[in-house]
């Protein structure tokens, strides 16, 4: 259905809209022929109460995604068929992705979280509280969310802006705020999405679709067929032939197909950095050295090895705190070049896994050597023993072991060791002779 001017003109004079605002917006009538063809009735069987709230278009599944205000998740083809339904939870609104090969997708949350949920384990894996910028307001939170160029493009249904996110581990920052009808009186941002070099919004007290570069500058307005639509998406142009699919999502229930939507042929895709990744789908079309995101590893430690905990940056090498190695199994001690005992891991590169450490070979473990041996005492040793030829082994917390030569003796007869009480020396005794050492570093007292 088009809706004509004047009755744009009576809603907005009816929200206290000046015509002037109105007219100044310079919209244009919907640019598809086709009447819209409700493609959600296999979702509905499926889950009858999914009240769609957003879409978006899995290239790497060919499928669309959409997002209930319920907190359901579903993933369908263009024709509506083979639905797979997750539930995430949640007030959702709007659903996004980085990397199409990925399972890995993005989740707008009205009460000011994104979320990260893989679509593999069902599970969510990160979140990002970005309630600073856009709090829950009596229902007008965050209602719009896609991803362009490195940033997480967010909409605000309180103020009508769009609020550029950086989302670098677990923090989220603002980079800049596009205010792309301001003064026009239009608030109600409901929708987000990018394609085609295009950032898509829709306006819903307008029934307005707002398209833009990445800056905000106004390329074209359109009034959208029907109302309360609640997500955009656009599919392939598979025939790269100047026209797409695009589907919106009511609030009041249904998703809608129109074809024919005009977007730019094959020549004006752009590759700003030369890397062969399309500016669309590079998570930094300025930096040839990455196209999409890469998995890195926290480092609390800051010891070049990494945690289990990882997350996605759009860099080539790992960002400060972080590696490309998960192979720390304490990350609140620095151990690298150190070996651990068990974790069958050839930590110090000498082609030899698990074996006991020594001065001579691994130095001083960076850790545990810059203790102090009164005020730290014994509570980092777990374990100590007599060797032979008057050397002792100690085991750390980390599970590293160390060999020290604590007497220069040659003699089958294992040393004695004992712990000088309330501190980390070891008194180490062979026969008549006696040493007192440090724990922490094997040198004598």
């Amino acid at each position: 259905m088009r809706r004509s001017l004047p009755l744009l003109m009576t809603l907005v004079l009816m929200l206290g809209f000046s015509p002037r605002a109105l007219a100044s917006l310079n919209i244009q009538n919907w640019p598809t022929t086709s009447s819209g063809t409700d493609i959600s009735a296999a979702l509905m069987q499926v889950s009858s109460s999914f009240e769609p709230s957003g879409l978006a278009w899995h290239p790497g599944r060919q499928q669309l995604l959409a997002v209930g205000d319920e907190g359901e998740l579903a993933a369908f083809n263009t024709d509506g068929s083979d639905v797979t339904l997750w539930q995430p939870g949640g007030d959702l609104e709007d659903v996004t992705l980085v990397n199409s090969s990925s399972s890995l997708v993005y989740l707008a949350d009205e009460n000011g979280r994104i979320l990260a949920y893989d679509l593999s384990t069902s599970r969510i894996t990160q979140s990002w509280d970005v309630t600073e910028w856009m709090p829950p307001s009596n229902g007008n939170g965050m209602e719009g969310l896609t991803y362009a160029n490195g940033y997480f493009y967010a909409g605000y249904q309180a103020d009508g802006k769009i609020y550029v996110l950086n989302l670098s581990g677990s923090q989220a920052t603002l980079v800049r705020t596009l205010d792309v009808l301001s003064g026009s009186g239009y608030t109600d941002l409901a929708a987000l999405h990018y394609a085609n070099e295009t950032l898509y919004a829709v306006y819903d007290s307008g029934d307005l679709l707002v398209e833009m570069d990445l800056e905000g500058n106004i390329q074209a307005i359109y009034s959208l067929p029907g109302s309360n639509q609640e997500g955009l998406a656009l599919g392939e142009d598979g025939n790269q032939d100047g026209d797409a699919n695009f589907y919106l999502a009511q609030d009041s229930g249904g998703i809608l197909s129109y074809d024919g939507f005009p977007v730019p042929t094959a020549s004006t895709v752009l590759d700003e950095d030369g890397d062969g990744a399309p500016f669309e789908n590079d998570c930094n079309d300025n930096d040839a050295t990455v196209s999409s995101e890469q998995t890195y590893y926290l480092d609390r430690d800051a010891d070049g090895l990494g945690s289990s905990r990882s997350a996605l940056f759009c860099a080539s090498t790992a960002p400060t705190g972080y590696s490309s190695n998960s192979n720390d199994t304490h990350d609140r001690i620095p151990n690298a070049g150190i070996e651990i005992d068990g974790d069958e891991t050839d930590n110090d590169g000498d082609g030899l896994i698990d074996e006991v450490n020594t001065l001579a070979e691994n130095g001083a473990h960076p850790y545990y050597s810059t203790l102090n041996v009164h005020r730290d005492g014994s509570r980092k040793i777990i374990e100590y023993s007599g060797l032979e030829n008057g050397h002792i082994l100690v085991r750390y917390k980390d599970n590293s072991v160390y060999d020290y030569a604590a007497l220069n003796v040659s003699s089958s007869t294992p040393t004695t060791v004992s712990l000088k009480q309330g501190t980390a020396y070891l008194i180490v005794r062979l026969g008549q002779q006696r040493v007192v050492l440090s724990g922490y570093t094997g040198q004598a007292k």
